[in-house]
Protein backbone atom coordinates (compact mmCIF):
# COMPACT_ATOMS: atom_id res chain seq x y z
CA UNK A 1 0.00 0.00 0.00
CA UNK A 2 0.94 3.69 -0.78
CA UNK A 3 1.81 5.99 1.84
CA UNK A 4 -0.54 9.43 2.03
CA UNK A 5 2.84 10.84 2.37
CA UNK A 6 4.65 9.43 -0.35
CA UNK A 7 1.47 9.72 -3.22
CA UNK A 8 1.73 13.67 -1.77
CA UNK A 9 4.81 14.33 -2.12
CA UNK A 10 5.41 12.74 -5.35
CA UNK A 11 2.11 14.55 -6.94
CA UNK A 12 3.58 17.95 -5.12
CA UNK A 13 7.00 17.62 -7.52
CA UNK A 14 5.09 16.56 -10.18
CA UNK A 15 2.94 19.94 -10.03
CA UNK A 16 5.90 21.80 -10.10
CA UNK A 17 6.69 20.56 -13.37
CA UNK A 18 3.61 21.49 -14.86
CA UNK A 19 2.68 17.82 -14.57
CA UNK A 20 -0.13 16.17 -12.57
CA UNK A 21 0.07 12.42 -10.75
CA UNK A 22 -2.18 10.25 -12.63
CA UNK A 23 -0.83 6.93 -10.83
CA UNK A 24 1.66 5.72 -8.35
CA UNK A 25 1.75 2.09 -7.97
CA UNK A 26 4.40 0.15 -6.32
CA UNK A 27 4.75 -3.86 -7.11
CA UNK A 28 7.20 -6.94 -6.73
CA UNK A 29 8.86 -8.15 -3.79
CA UNK A 30 10.18 -6.41 -1.33
CA UNK A 31 13.87 -6.17 -2.19
CA UNK A 32 12.78 -6.12 -6.36
CA UNK A 33 9.81 -3.46 -6.26
CA UNK A 34 8.90 -1.82 -9.35
CA UNK A 35 7.64 1.95 -8.73
CA UNK A 36 5.46 3.41 -11.77
CA UNK A 37 4.60 6.44 -11.81
CA UNK A 38 2.14 8.25 -14.73
CA UNK A 39 2.19 12.05 -15.32
CA UNK A 40 0.00 13.54 -17.63
CA UNK A 41 -0.02 17.42 -18.42
CA UNK A 42 -1.66 19.99 -21.04
CA UNK A 43 1.55 20.35 -23.21
CA UNK A 44 2.86 16.25 -23.79
CA UNK A 45 4.73 14.45 -21.54
CA UNK A 46 8.47 14.72 -23.12
CA UNK A 47 11.14 11.80 -22.05
CA UNK A 48 12.82 15.08 -20.89
CA UNK A 49 10.38 15.85 -18.11
CA UNK A 50 9.89 12.37 -17.71
CA UNK A 51 13.92 12.14 -17.03
CA UNK A 52 13.30 15.27 -15.10
CA UNK A 53 10.92 13.61 -12.49
CA UNK A 54 12.69 10.07 -12.51
CA UNK A 55 15.46 11.76 -10.81
CA UNK A 56 13.24 13.74 -8.53
CA UNK A 57 10.74 10.83 -7.52
CA UNK A 58 13.88 8.52 -6.87
CA UNK A 59 15.32 11.17 -4.43
CA UNK A 60 11.93 11.12 -2.77
CA UNK A 61 11.94 7.44 -2.09
CA UNK A 62 15.78 7.33 -1.04
CA UNK A 63 15.49 10.49 1.29
CA UNK A 64 11.92 8.91 3.02
CA UNK A 65 12.51 5.57 2.64
CA UNK A 66 9.63 4.84 0.60
CA UNK A 67 10.45 1.62 -0.96
CA UNK A 68 13.11 -0.89 1.03
CA UNK A 69 15.73 -2.68 -0.90
CA UNK A 70 16.43 -2.43 -4.45
CA UNK A 71 13.74 -0.45 -6.74
CA UNK A 72 13.00 -0.04 -10.52
CA UNK A 73 11.42 2.96 -11.11
CA UNK A 74 9.27 3.77 -14.05
CA UNK A 75 7.96 7.29 -14.92
CA UNK A 76 5.70 7.87 -18.01
CA UNK A 77 2.60 9.05 -19.46
CA UNK A 78 -0.43 6.95 -18.53
CA UNK A 79 -0.68 5.54 -22.79
CA UNK A 80 -3.85 5.57 -24.16
CA UNK A 81 -5.27 2.49 -22.81
CA UNK A 82 -5.99 3.60 -19.15
CA UNK A 83 -9.12 5.86 -18.37
CA UNK A 84 -9.52 9.66 -18.00
CA UNK A 85 -9.16 10.36 -14.76
CA UNK A 86 -9.57 14.38 -15.01
CA UNK A 87 -11.92 16.95 -17.01
CA UNK A 88 -8.68 18.24 -18.28
CA UNK A 89 -7.49 15.44 -20.06
CA UNK A 90 -10.00 14.90 -22.91
CA UNK A 91 -9.06 18.65 -24.34
CA UNK A 92 -5.76 16.94 -25.47
CA UNK A 93 -7.69 14.35 -27.34
CA UNK A 94 -9.98 15.76 -29.52
CA UNK A 95 -10.34 14.60 -32.80
CA UNK A 96 -9.12 11.25 -31.13
CA UNK A 97 -11.66 8.28 -31.87
CA UNK A 98 -13.05 7.76 -28.25
CA UNK A 99 -15.17 4.83 -26.05
CA UNK A 100 -17.29 5.71 -23.52
CA UNK A 101 -18.90 3.79 -20.85
CA UNK A 102 -21.60 6.14 -19.83
CA UNK A 103 -24.50 5.11 -17.07
CA UNK A 104 -28.35 5.57 -18.52
CA UNK A 105 -30.58 5.11 -15.32
CA UNK A 106 -29.90 1.43 -13.77
CA UNK A 107 -27.85 0.17 -16.83
CA UNK A 108 -24.68 1.24 -18.71
CA UNK A 109 -23.87 1.65 -22.40
CA UNK A 110 -20.73 1.83 -24.69
CA UNK A 111 -20.47 4.94 -26.79
CA UNK A 112 -18.15 4.96 -29.64
CA UNK A 113 -16.96 7.67 -32.02
CA UNK A 114 -14.30 11.01 -32.38
CA UNK A 115 -14.00 13.35 -29.60
CA UNK A 116 -15.80 16.73 -31.52
CA UNK A 117 -15.67 18.96 -28.57
CA UNK A 118 -15.53 19.20 -24.52
CA UNK A 119 -17.43 21.81 -22.67
CA UNK A 120 -18.07 22.55 -18.83
CA UNK A 121 -20.89 19.71 -18.53
CA UNK A 122 -19.56 17.11 -20.44
CA UNK A 123 -18.15 15.89 -24.09
CA UNK A 124 -19.64 15.43 -27.56
CA UNK A 125 -19.15 12.39 -29.44
CA UNK A 126 -18.71 12.08 -32.98
CA UNK A 127 -20.39 9.29 -34.91
CA UNK A 128 -17.42 8.61 -37.34
CA UNK A 129 -19.85 7.23 -40.14
CA UNK A 130 -23.07 9.28 -39.35
CA UNK A 131 -21.72 12.20 -37.94
CA UNK A 132 -24.00 12.50 -35.90
CA UNK A 133 -23.45 14.18 -32.71
CA UNK A 134 -24.23 13.45 -28.94
CA UNK A 135 -23.26 14.95 -25.64
CA UNK A 136 -22.37 13.05 -22.84
CA UNK A 137 -22.37 14.65 -19.30
CA UNK A 138 -19.67 14.31 -17.17
CA UNK A 139 -21.63 12.99 -14.13
CA UNK A 140 -22.84 9.70 -16.94
CA UNK A 141 -19.56 8.93 -17.78
CA UNK A 142 -18.17 6.04 -15.75
CA UNK A 143 -15.20 5.27 -17.98
CA UNK A 144 -13.37 7.00 -20.89
CA UNK A 145 -10.45 5.96 -23.14
CA UNK A 146 -8.97 7.07 -26.46
CA UNK A 147 -8.89 4.14 -28.83
CA UNK A 148 -6.32 2.73 -30.50
CA UNK A 149 -6.17 3.71 -34.14
CA UNK A 150 -5.13 0.20 -34.91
Amino acid sequence: MISASFWNLVEENAAAHGAHLIDLVVRGEKGSSIVEVFVDAEEPVTSDLCAQLSRDFGGIIERNEFVRGSYRLVVSSPGIDRPMKYRWQYRKHIGRPFELRVREGDTARTVDGRLAEVKEGGVVIENESTRAQVHMDFENIIEAKVKAPW
